[in-house]
């Protein structure tokens, strides 16, 4: 320990054991004064103490965010829930009539066609005839219109022919190519379009009584 000269601000060395015998008999070193001893503390820098760490308990810990993957799991779950609506419900909704004009848009501005808008309810048959040419030859002529608000996919045609009785011997449904012919590609028909059907088919050797017709 040191002492503090009160007159001349001198330090000097002093043990506990000198500083109980004489604490007011101090004598100064280097001024000779005699004064009452004071202690100044030696700063001398003490070891610094390993901080002690508690560990806390599994249910103390706080738990650390982990944002970047927070929002890429979160992105992914979101892509995989819009896949499988697409998916399950993709069709059907591009067949909903207050759906689809939107659904248009969108197609056009990213690219991607939308399946064929179909349904059969909107298509009206306007006049149809079956008629003897020669031997079991007839020719079948089918008018019919689409008054869907958009563009359908060509429907099939089934034909079917009755005896005199009322009763089926046979039946046939034709499909686009078949009755528009190898030369006409079309596809679809356009929103309040007509479409006139003109072909030539072949009958089993019986008296064809009546027909009917039915888009498919």
């Amino acid at each position: 320990m040191d002492t503090l000269c009160p007159k001349c601000q001198h330090a000097q060395k002093i043990s506990s054991r000198q500083l109980k015998k004489k604490s007011d008999k101090i004598i100064c070193a280097q001024c000779k004064h005699h004064y009452r001893a004071h202690l100044v503390i030696d700063q001398q820098e003490e070891p610094e103490q390993e901080p002690v760490i508690i560990e806390p308990y599994a249910w103390q810990k706080t738990a650390i965010p982990h944002t970047k993957r927070w929002i890429t799991g979160s992105l992914i779950a979101i892509f995989l829930f819009i896949y499988q609506v697409i998916y399950f419900t993709g069709y059907p909704l591009t067949q909903n009539t207050q759906l689809r004009p939107w659904l248009e848009t969108l197609s056009t501005r990213f690219n991607y066609p939308l399946p064929a808008y179909r349904n059969l309810a909107e298509f009206t048959t306007i006049a149809s005839s079956l008629e003897l040419i020669n031997a079991n030859n007839y020719r079948l002529q089918i008018s019919f219109i689409n008054h869907a608000d958009f563009n359908q996919q060509l429907p099939d045609i089934q034909l079917t022919l009755h005896n005199y009785h009322g009763g089926t011997f046979a039946q046939r449904t034709f499909a686009p190519r078949e009755y528009l012919g190898k030369k006409n590609t079309a596809k679809l028909i356009k929103s309040s379009a007509t479409i006139d059907i003109d072909f030539f088919i072949a009958v089993p050797e019986q008296e064809v009584g009546g027909y009917s017709i039915e888009l498919r």
